[in-house]
């Protein structure tokens, strides 16, 4: 089987912990780490020294040119329409969260994605979670489930990351910084109107890492119930939240921030392995 020529667009925290040193380990698989972007250039040139990938860049389009045939989307908040364009430029595609943050952007990936005829596989990985597979063919034989809870013990994100080695320097223009957040903007204001900067933490929080859990969910159950409670246990912190959307199609009119509900029916805790 040849091995896969493969480029990554963001150099951060998942980036420099995880994807990079992977597609390393899995050399048999992947041909190399064709190429790099980021908007950091500081961080960038690090990343790129430190994994011997000479081929860079600060705009993913100029990376999408190269003798690539995959991309790993891995940059920070909305990842609509690198995923696109990745894939109109006949790439497969794989991302990190969140995929999108509106329903246009979901629509124009699927879209994109079938007319192109490349694979594009979002980073849901609970979903392959020892527990969750095991805890699926369970579930599928509940009759009439209504609700999920979830419990996830995780580590603090001190605990996460203190042993690696991760750069990220302050340095990224301030052009392109603005252009960026405003960007972000417009896309959270499509999903959910106007906001304040407590509502925007806490919509791309819950898309970044509770809807993976909730994705988990999905996939388990294989159809559509009421909604999720996750619950984090970690870092002496205990944190609620009800999934934004219910598990099946989200609708536009659907309230970013429910209420909790009285009572969740359903199963108890899927423990997260390990």
């Amino acid at each position: 089987m040849p091995r896969i020529k493969i480029g990554v667009v963001g150099c951060g925290l998942i980036a420099q912990m995880m994807h990079l040193p992977h597609l390393r380990e899995l050399a048999d698989s992947y041909r190399s780490r064709r190429a790099l972007c980021d908007v950091s250039p500081a961080t960038l040139k690090y990343v790129g020294d430190h994994h011997g990938i000479r081929r860079r860049h600060a705009d993913y389009r100029d990376l999408l040119k190269e003798d690539i045939e995959a991309v790993a989307v891995l940059s920070a908040d909305s990842h609509g329409q690198v995923i696109v364009d990745a894939l109109r430029a006949g790439k497969h595609v794989f991302t990190e969260k969140p995929m999108c943050y509106t329903l246009r952007e979901a629509d124009a990936i699927i879209d994109t994605q079938t007319r192109a005829g490349t694979v594009c596989l979002v980073a849901y990985m609970k979903r392959y979670d020892p527990a969750v597979r095991y805890a699926a063919p369970l579930i599928q034989r509940l009759p009439d489930l209504q609700a999920i809870q979830i419990t996830v013990l995780h580590p603090s994100e001190a605990n996460q990351i203190g042993h690696h080695d991760l750069r990220r320097f302050a340095d990224v223009p301030d052009e392109a910084a603005a252009r960026l957040r405003g960007e972000q903007d417009r896309l959270i204001r499509e999903a959910i109107g106007d906001f304040t900067s407590l509502e925007r933490r806490v919509f791309a929080g819950n898309l970044l890492s509770r809807w993976s859990t909730t994705s988990a969910c999905c996939g388990v159950v294989g159809r559509s119930v009421g909604g999720a409670l996750h619950r984090r246990v970690g870092g002496g912190r205990q944190s609620d939240d009800v999934s934004p959307v219910p598990l099946g199609r989200a609708r536009h009119d659907q309230p970013p921030l429910p209420a909790r509900p009285r009572a969740l029916r359903g199963v108890g805790a899927v423990p997260r392995a390990g």
